[in-house]
Order: C-alpha cells, then structure tokens, then sequence
C-alpha cells in the first residue's frame, strides 16, 4: 500500500550515482527498488537520510531490513549484501535485523 508520504520508483538498476543524486521528498520518504534484485531497494526520507534496504517475506510475513546507510554502505557493497541475504532467506533463515510488517 503506497500512501500520500510514500513514493516508489522501480529502475534498472540501484547505482551509486543513482544514490547520490537522490533529492529528498518534502515529506514522508521515497523508495526506489532495483530492477535485478527483488526488493533491494534506497529509502530517501524528507530529513535527507539515505538507507539501503531489503524487502522479503518469511513465513509468510513482509520484513524490511535495512542494509545501511549511505555513505557508510555504497550501492555495490549493499547490493553484495542483498545477494548473500537472499541466499539465507531462500535456505529458510530469517534476516538479522528485520522491521515486521514492512
């Protein structure tokens, strides 16, 4: 559900160039997902802070992780981690550091 303070994109794929161009929302938070890896996504909030992040589910539950921030994680470091994530994900063990109900 995408509410009037949340806005998704979907592109290509998630760059740091694409990171650091990023212009905060005036409110709420912006989400842009990659195109390659399913629910890997930057979160820009209206504060200007940049998160990137994993969307999943396990058991049958949306979870959000958050990855890092940027620019303590870049793009391809957070994209490497998403990989090894999902592997865990997909052998049937949850993420650390999980949001419920993302």
């Amino acid at each position: 559900m995408v509410t009037r303070r949340q806005r998704i994109r979907k592109m290509k794929q998630v760059t740091q160039r694409l990171v650091n161009r990023l212009k905060a929302p005036a409110t709420g938070h912006e989400i842009v997902y990659d195109g390659q890896i399913s629910g890997f996504g930057v979160r820009i909030t209206a504060a200007g802070v940049v998160a990137l992040l994993l969307d999943y589910r396990f058991a049958g539950l949306k979870r959000r992780i958050t990855i890092g921030r940027s620019p303590e994680w870049s793009a391809d470091a957070a994209r490497d981690e998403a990989i090894e994530l999902r592997k865990l994900i997909r052998n049937g063990r949850p993420a650390r550091n999980t949001e419920a109900g993302a």
